[in-house]
């Protein structure tokens, strides 16, 4: 493993306040910097000879440690949760991980429950490992350079200049984090517990099963996407209509993927499923929702630009902004969905 020391979160500082790392270090708080790094246990250590890279499960421990450490004995109170965000980033980074949080809302609610004692630091870890990607890009054995300090502001309020929404085919999921109950119409993580499917949303998923078993394929977003669509009058449905989308639209794009059909068990999801299923709780628990309607999945299919439900949507005209305004407007209008 590689640590971080007390010159390191000065560079990091400078970074987040736009200043030098010596203007950083005059205003720190050393002390606090010194306590900090040793609860974390990632003061001054550096990756032993043939040391491989962390465990997901052990580098998003070390990080949330080191980020709770910060928030309990903060070097640069005023800028507080923002330090010790991109410390913990920075960690994951030198360690050879980058964090991919689709749903930047989520990022910051997990943050102010861990800095209010809301969360546990290892509650708050099993949601970032699902979130992790090991960098190809890094060399995680010995001698490993340092990753250039985040250059990036990190305003808790909108950590979404911290975020990398870049899609990558090797991500790391832990299977973990989340268990996902379609058949019995739920989804349970350790931040959230369980949250139930609207009737719309469970008839979705349904519908979904049956267009991938009929296609052939892997159960992808598109098929999700179909679910949706057929799924009568939920929220998404009618986001999609506001919009302008019609079903025959949809079903057409799907049916003229090139992807060529395969005789796959119907238990089979695709990778990119499985993405848009953490997005998904990511979007409730971000959204304050105590369940998951359609609206959280026609959000969640928009966590990767490059799948085939987000580029048919956004060829119909219901890109993400579109689609988040217009169920916006639904929401003022009816009111949530209710749950099963």
């Amino acid at each position: 493993m590689i640590g971080l020391d007390t010159a390191d979160l000065m560079v990091i500082a400078g970074g987040v306040m736009d200043c030098d790392s010596g203007t950083a270090l005059a205003q720190a708080d050393i002390s606090a910097a010194d306590d900090a790094l040793a609860q974390a246990g990632v003061a001054g250590r550096a990756g032993a000879p043939g040391e491989a890279r962390l465990h997901p499960a052990e580098a998003a421990d070390a990080a949330i440690a080191l980020t709770d450490a910060l928030l309990q004995h903060p070097p640069f109170p005023a800028h507080r949760e923002q330090i010790a965000v991109a410390a913990g980033l920075q960690f994951l980074a030198v360690n050879g991980w980058q964090a991919y949080l689709d749903v930047p809302g989520a990022a910051v609610v997990v943050i102010e429950r861990l800095a209010a004692g809301q969360l546990t630091p290892a509650q708050a870890a099993s949601w970032l490992v699902a979130h992790l990607f090991p960098d190809p890009g890094l060399d995680s054995g010995p001698g490993h350079p340092r990753a250039r300090p985040p250059t990036t502001k990190f305003p808790v309020t909108l950590i979404t200049r911290a975020v990398r929404r870049r899609y990558r085919r090797r991500r790391y999921l832990s299977p973990f984090l989340i268990s996902i109950r379609p058949g019995g119409g739920s989804i349970t993580t350790m931040v959230t517990g369980p949250l139930a499917f609207t009737g719309h949303a469970s008839k979705a998923l349904g519908l979904a099963r049956r267009e991938s078993s009929r296609l052939g394929r892997l159960r992808g977003p598109e098929h999700i996407l179909l679910g949706l669509i057929d799924a009568g009058d939920g929220l998404a449905v009618k986001a999609l209509k506001r919009l302008g989308v019609r079903p025959d639209a949809v079903h057409e794009q799907v049916d003229q993927l090139t992807d060529q059909p395969a005789d796959y068990p119907p238990e089979m999801v695709a990778p990119q499923t499985r993405r848009v299923w953490h997005a998904v709780a990511d979007e409730a628990f971000a959204r304050g929702d105590d369940y998951i309607g359609t609206e959280h999945f026609l959000f969640a299919l928009f966590c990767d630009h490059d799948n085939a439900a987000a580029q048919i949507l956004t060829r119909l005209g219901a890109g993400e902004r579109e689609v988040r305004a217009a169920v916006a407007e639904l929401l003022a209008e009816t009111g949530r969905e209710r749950s099963a």
